[in-house]
């Protein structure tokens, strides 16, 4: 097992997500696992990794692991736009690594400047067209926020085609603490689609990132591990 680590102040609004890369012939199979200095592991947490023109996007799940499929190559790690210090060689032929973990620091000490609070988080409805596309990953929602903490518009700015109505409405349901001063207020929301068929580990610590809503993708509950540092 490979360890790395590069110091990244998590960025509240994160472009976060689930979509693993296509495996090609000659791709080396690579899993991780993402955790913060405190040892929680990251769930919902977008990964790019970047080699020349080429961009694989992966997300870790409910677990903060990773999967993905990487051609021989010298890649940059790219974390919530945030580029590390770290580079990953995959060679055509030679001793890759099979495993990597990751350590990202993170810092809610500036989550109230950057997020209002959340009152209500609504989750979005997983249709029965995304179910039978088993559609997931993530979903960003832009919103705008009146004085009295109530969304009066949103706009989904990435994610599947069949979850982001579903998101934007939820979205509209979602009700922020009350400003003193601003009359609008700006926001990101990111809806996390994970696969039903993901396995939770128990007796886990978890950081989620602030602003998400992780979804297990079949319209059960979500889990409950979201705003709550």
């Amino acid at each position: 097992m490979k360890k790395l680590f590069f110091a990244l102040i998590l960025p509240v609004f994160c472009f976060i997500g689930a979509n693993f890369a296509q495996t090609q012939e000659n791709s080396h199979p690579l899993r991780g696992i993402v955790k913060n200095q405190d040892s929680e592991v990251i769930t919902g947490l977008r990964m790019i990794f970047k080699s020349g023109e080429s961009e694989t996007a992966v997300s870790t799940d409910i677990n903060g692991d990773f999967k993905t499929a990487l051609a021989p190559g010298n890649y940059q790690l790219t974390v919530s736009k945030t580029i590390s210090d770290n580079f990953i060689n995959i060679q055509e032929n030679g001793l890759n690594p099979d495993f990597i973990e990751f350590i990202v620091e993170t810092n809610s000490s500036s989550r109230a400047a950057s997020c209002p609070k959340i009152i209500t988080f609504t989750k979005p409805v997983y249709s029965q067209a995304a179910r039978a596309v088993r559609a997931t990953g993530y979903v960003v929602v832009e919103v705008k926020i009146d004085q009295k903490g109530n969304v009066i518009s949103s706009k989904a700015l990435s994610g599947h085609p069949l979850l982001r109505t579903a998101s934007e409405q939820a979205a509209l349901k979602s009700v922020f603490e009350p400003s003193e001063n601003a009359v609008e207020r700006d926001a990101q929301l990111s809806y996390v689609f994970f696969d039903v068929y993901a396995s939770d580990k128990k007796n886990i610590k978890r950081y989620s990132i602030p602003c998400t809503l992780e979804i297990i993708a079949d319209n059960t509950q979500p889990i409950d591990i979201s705003d709550t540092k």
